[in-house]
């Protein structure tokens, strides 16, 4: 099996100091730059009045691909906006009447060491790190007349006067904001300061929901009275065809499937204004309008912008890109949006994201970061050219308010997008969706959403340079943790398979697709089983490696669902799918993969709502050993030692939160010169302090094709075990690994479900 290599478990937050980058445009020399002067940056965004002033005093006008140099200062008349792109993707961007010297810049990418220290005077600004921010962050700077703000990887917007300034940290790492007398760290996105000269930076505080409103209000009303101010909203010197390009490609008139929406075809160059205003705001520059909330201080304060004002807007020309046909490419990046909720209520998406493009079989994922042990959000689509199309986006969310369970909803959405630059390293992307609650059986709306993706592609791993292919059949086994919504502690379903036929799907790694189906039965003896729940279909599922794939479940023949003799059912409309797990982190082996599932149905006997679900719920699966390599190692008598990881739920009826989340260890032997045998398969899990062992007994049975025994523990904390059940099949070339699952109950009530896996 095809695998990637391993990257430090903290990528997601170093890649701030690359995302949510705009037209990348070539930085060759461009027309006005000063010959032998390599420039430093170029406008890559630009509205209304703004002007560059050298070293010699000398001043110009700026449009879009316009130089910028070491030493320039760069001003912004009222109505004025611009953003510009330095050579280590490092974007500043100025709002109106603001003033800016680029001090010093250095990018030396070859030795992976740089300097950059801006100068503001005033004004309004957002910064977004670059390469310098992660290999030189000592190095960078933002220096204002009231402090100087230190990045670490990170991404800040603030608000200068003469005699203040008001910062907010909006992602990253963290800043530090110093002055003679005093320094404040700040790492908490939505977290800021305020200082005033001669005084210490003061303690940073979370902005509020009031805040932020406040801020859009200030926003909209500033931009309409900027209107008649904005003359020149992108143009390119005095080539009037250029121009027109550029402003096409702006507000994404010619784009088909541009993240925003398209304007109308402007019959002249003010038209082309008056379309792309009301989208400079939002889309193409980083206007940042201070916000006063108390009426006592003169010190602005900065309040954290609207998560869709920074939506990129990227340069899609065909003409400018290749589009790959083969390998894999990985994008970092940020997610913003809004949510309204059914109340009215509104709060904020900011979240970090990272989405694979298998460039053979054009299939797209993308995962959310989320929190740690929060169940996924995740999406699928598809590639074709440089647009990302039938995007759909789901997963669950569970709000936990003051700390007591709130409510669980399940995610649907849909998306286009855009994959721009010259060697397609940016991506960009706008959405919308609802979550609807999953208890009710007719999953009312719970709130509705828009979000906007964006960022930058990673060095490929030599690993990924060609992709998979061919068409494979994988089979395993599943657990799962299924509760009563109503009353989630009480007639839990524990479901499970015996046979890894049991949960079976063809892998067509060509078309990037996954078709198959999972049975399983309650261990808890309520006669409840899921019968051959479908899983994935063309448009359904998106497999871009052997350890990155996910796919929608659902009943394609009918009901899937059974108890005992009373009817079948179905599952509901949300909240059913299948991931496998971060393939950065927690792999078991590098013939399985494994990963987590939920799926939310009406029992049919007693009719009460159930969720099956995450973190519980996990299944593992790889293609198996074939029979004919299984039996050249039973010919030689061989014994194999096996050693990995288990990963298992504790049910604890007496506990206040009955369901924990272990990992553990395996440790098994499997005689395959006796495979036959009832003693051929024996071994240890160790978990949750605990030694349960794997023994054949008398219903302990081995085959080429998998093997079932019995698991007992000592007695213990847990009590007796009773019924253990261990199940498993070989995979990989000559039974290089094991996998599979096991159930464990104890006299006390309690008992393990889960996974494992194991290579020799």
């Amino acid at each position: 099996m095809k695998k990637r290599s391993c990257l430090p478990t903290q990528y997601f937050s170093s890649f701030f100091a690359l995302l949510i980058l705009l037209l990348l445009l070539p930085l060759a020399v461009q027309a006005g730059e000063e010959p032998g002067q390599e420039a430093a940056a170029t406008v890559v965004a630009c509205r209304g009045n703004v002007q560059a002033i050298n070293s010699n005093g000398e001043m110009r006008k700026l449009v879009v691909k316009s130089p910028i140099h070491t030493e320039d200062t760069i001003k912004t008349a009222k109505g004025g906006r611009i953003q510009i792109l330095f050579t280590d993707n490092t974007i500043y961007s100025l709002g109106q009447s603001s003033e800016m010297k680029i001090a010093e810049y250095r990018w030396q990418p070859e030795e992976k060491n740089g300097s950059l220290k801006t100068k503001i005077k005033e004004g309004v600004f957002r910064v977004m790190g670059g390469a310098i921010t992660k290999t030189s962050p000592q190095n960078f700077t933002t220096e204002t007349p009231a402090a100087t703000i230190g990045i670490r990887g990170s991404m800040y917007a603030g608000t200068v006067t003469p005699t203040s300034l008001a910062v907010v940290f909006q992602g990253g790492k963290g800043i530090n904001v110093t002055n003679p007398f005093g320094t404040v760290a700040i790492s908490r996105p939505g977290h800021g300061t305020n200082v005033t000269m001669n005084s210490a930076p003061e303690a940073p505080r979370q902005l509020s929901e009031q805040d932020l409103a406040a801020f859009s209000n200030e926003l909209t009303a500033a931009g309409e009275g900027d209107e008649d101010q904005a003359t020149g909203t992108v143009e390119e010197g005095s080539n009037d065809e250029a121009a027109a390009q550029d402003e096409q490609a702006v507000d994404g008139s010619e784009d088909e499937g541009a993240a925003q929406p398209a304007a109308e075809p402007a019959a002249d160059e003010t038209a082309v204004d008056e379309q792309v205003s009301d989208q400079a705001d939002t889309a193409t520059i980083a206007d940042i309008a201070p916000v006063t909330t108390d009426t006592t201080v003169d010190t602005p304060v900065i309040e954290l912008p609207p998560p869709n004002e920074l939506a990129p807007v990227i340069d899609t020309s065909p003409a400018a890109t290749t589009v790959p046909t083969d390998g894999i490419s990985s994008y970092f990046g940020t997610l913003t949006g809004t949510a309204t909720n059914a109340d009215g209520t509104t709060s904020t998406i900011n979240d970090e994201l990272w989405m694979e493009v298998n460039w053979h079989s054009g299939k797209v994922l993308g995962r959310i970061k989320g929190q740690p042990g929060e169940p996924p959000v995740f999406f699928i689509g598809k590639v074709s050219g440089n647009q990302i199309t039938n995007v759909r986006i789901l997963g669950s969310n569970l709000e936990t308010p003051d700390g007591t369970l709130g409510q669980v909803t399940a995610l649907y959405g849909s998306a286009s997008g855009t994959l721009g630059g010259t060697a397609l390293d940016l991506f960009n992307f706008t959405g919308s969706g609802n979550a609807y609650e999953i208890e009710p059986f007719n999953q009312p709306l719970h709130d509705s959403w828009t979000i906007q993706g964006t960022g930058t592609k990673e060095p490929q791993d030599p690993a990924d340079v060609t992709s998979p292919k061919g068409v494979k059949t994988w089979k395993g086994y599943v657990v799962g943790v299924s509760e009563n919504m109503a009353s989630i502690n009480s007639d839990r379903r524990l479901f499970m398979n015996s046979s890894p036929g049991d949960f079976s799907f063809t892998v067509d790694k060509d078309n990037g697709t996954l078709s198959g189906s999972l049975s399983a039965i309650d261990m808890n003896g309520s006669n409840a089983r899921l019968v051959k729940i479908g899983l994935g279909g063309a448009l359904a599922s998106a497999f871009v490696l052997e350890d990155n794939f996910a796919a929608e479940l659902g009943c394609a023949t009918g009901d899937c669902i059974t108890s005992g003799a009373a009817t079948p059912t179905g599952l509901k409309k949300y909240g059913n799918y299948l991931i496998s797990a971060d393939p950065h982190v927690n792999t078991i082996s590098d013939y399985v993969t494994w990963g987590y599932w939920e799926i939310a149905y009406r029992d049919p006997a007693s009719g009460a709502q159930y969720h099956t679900h995450v973190p519980g719920s996990r299944w593992i699966a790889g293609e198996p050993t074939s029979v004919a390599e299984v039996n050249e190692l039973v010919s030689t008598s061989f014994t194999g030692h096996y050693s990995g990881t288990a990963y298992a739920s504790k049910i604890d009826p007496t506990a206040a939160k009955q369901v924990t989340d272990l990992q553990g260890t395996v440790e098994i032997d499997v005689d395959f010169g006796n495979l036959n045998a009832a003693s051929a398969v024996q071994g240890v899990i160790k978990l949750d302090g605990m030694d349960l062992y794997v023994n054949s007994g008398p219903a302990g049975n081995a085959s080429a094709g998998g093997f079932s025994n019995n698991v007992y523990g000592v007695t213990g904390p847990a009590g007796i075990m009773s019924n253990g059940t261990f199940n498993g099949a070989f995979y990989g070339p000559k039974a290089k690994s094991i996998a599979g699952n096991f159930y464990a109950p104890f006299s006390s009530g309690k008992s393990y479900i889960g996974i494992y896996g194991g290579t020799r």
